[in-house]
C-alpha cells in the first residue's frame, strides 16, 4: 500500500497539556478519533468498516488506520461497511488502551482559528460559531494558544497532514523523513 496522508483536528488543550507541537518533517503518532459530523468545515467523507469493540464502543478501520467512534453527536452505525462524514480527531488522551496509534510524518501543519459567540450571556455559555473556521500555515504548532474570555476569534488548535508510514511504528525510520 503506498503512503497516503489523512488531515487529523488536534485540539489546542492536547498539545497545551501533554502532546508534543507537531511541526512539519517530525515523526508523530496520534491515537485517532472520528468525529461524526456533517457541517463542520473539516469533515469529509470515507469508507470505514465498523467493528463493535470488546469494551462496548465503536471501531472504524480504513484505509491502514484505525479509529474509535466517538458517540456525543450522533449515534454509532450498526457494525459492516459504511460510507461515514466526519474529521479525525489527534488524541494523547481519552482513548481505549489498546488503539493502535497512526504513525507518520508531519508534511503540513495548519493553526485552526474559529469565533465564539454568546449560546446564554445569562449564564456566560460561549459556542463555536459554525462555518467559521480558519487556518493559517505554520512551521511548527505553538505550545500555548490564544484564549478569550468573551466572544471572538480565538486559536482552537492544529490541522495537521500526517502521511503515513507503515513499519514506523516499530521505530523503523528515523530523522525528519523522505
Amino acid at each position: 500500500m503506498p503512503d497516503q496522508v489523512i488531515e487529523i483536528v488536534i485540539a489546542d488543550w492536547e498539545i497545551e497539556c501533554c502532546a508534543p507541537p507537531p511541526a512539519i518533517g517530525q515523526r508523530a503518532s496520534w491515537r485517532l478519533r472520528f468525529v461524526p459530523t456533517g457541517d463542520d468545515e473539516f469533515a469529509t467523507e470515507r469508507s470505514w468498516m465498523v467493528l463493535r469493540h470488546e469494551d462496548g464502543g465503536i471501531r472504524l478501520r480504513g484505509d491502514g488506520i484505525e479509529a474509535a467512534y466517538d458517540p456525543h453527536r450522533v449515534p454509532p452505525p450498526e457494525p459492516g461497511r459504511h460510507t461515514l462524514r466526519g474529521y479525525l480527531s489527534g488524541t494523547v488522551h481519552a482513548t481505549e488502551g489498546d488503539l493502535p496509534p497512526a504513525h507518520g510524518w508531519v508534511r503540513r501543519v495548519r493553526v485552526v482559528t474559529r469565533e465564539l459567540a454568546w449560546e446564554d450571556e445569562r449564564e456566560r455559555v460561549l459556542r463555536w460559531v459554525p462555518g467559521t473556521a480558519r487556518t493559517r500555515d505554520v512551521r511548527e504548532s505553538p505550545r500555548w494558544f490564544t484564549r478569550s474570555l468573551g466572544p471572538g476569534r480565538v486559536d482552537a488548535g492544529v490541522l495537521i497532514d500526517l502521511q503515513l508510514v507503515q513499519g514506523l511504528a516499530r521505530g523503523v525510520v528515523t530523522g525528519h523523513g523522505p
